[in-house]
């Protein structure tokens, strides 16, 4: 039986939707280093939030990689790789995030390309 693209979207839309309700809609506004309240951060979330992968997340990252970013990040991964896994970032490096979702990649790649580079994330 063949699914059509109207029930595939359905699918994807629902799915995403359970994830935000389940988060409690606690949405925040992140460029990598500043919250979106002004105040410097290494990356944004609630601030007593410990992180928690799920297993999205734990399948393409190791604990170590993701132990400091917040559940609001880890918790929505819907990733399907780890591409900085095979990137070889430089310091001073420019990096574009397309479909950045959570912005597991964008605070990674911020990262590895220190003060003097930039990572962006545009989902």
């Amino acid at each position: 039986m063949s699914t059509s693209s109207e029930q595939i979207k359905s699918t994807v839309r629902q799915t995403y939707a359970d994830i935000a309700r389940r988060l409690g809609g606690d949405v925040y506004q992140a460029t990598c280093g500043v919250c979106g309240d002004g105040q410097p951060s290494g990356c944004c979330g609630p601030a007593d939030a410990p992180a928690e992968s799920t297993d999205n997340a734990a399948m393409f990252y190791s604990a170590e990689e993701i132990a400091d970013l917040p559940s609001s990040v880890t918790s929505i991964s819907m990733g399907n790789g780890n591409p900085l896994a095979h990137a070889e970032l430089q310091p001073g490096e420019v990096v574009l995030d397309l479909g950045s979702g959570g912005g597991i990649d964008c605070f990674l790649a911020a990262r590895q390309v220190g003060p003097e580079g930039r990572a962006i994330g545009l989902d």
